[in-house]
């Protein structure tokens, strides 16, 4: 199991990584859904994985009952060019 902190530093170099390329590709795009952050650099699949994102939770809460609906976190989703 990756640790907090590893997971942390790996965020932060791939927001970097992004911060980096953006002029190289263009706009970078954000999504903010109920427990997910989508980053990409193409709108439409942004959008497109942030409403996926949001149909899977649907899906999920179906099967998981009465748990607690949020998460301690929020889960980063970066899409590669």
């Amino acid at each position: 199991m990756v640790g907090y902190k590893q997971y942390t530093h790996f965020a932060w170099v791939l927001t970097l990584a992004f911060v980096l390329l953006a002029p190289a590709f263009g706009r970078v795009e954000t999504a903010e859904g109920t427990h997910f952050d989508i980053v990409g650099f193409d709108r439409r699949s942004v959008y497109f994985v942030e409403e996926l994102s949001e149909r899977i939770l649907l899906e999920a809460e179906r099967y998981l009952g009465d748990q607690p609906t949020s998460f301690p976190q929020r889960i980063l989703v970066t899409l590669r060019p």
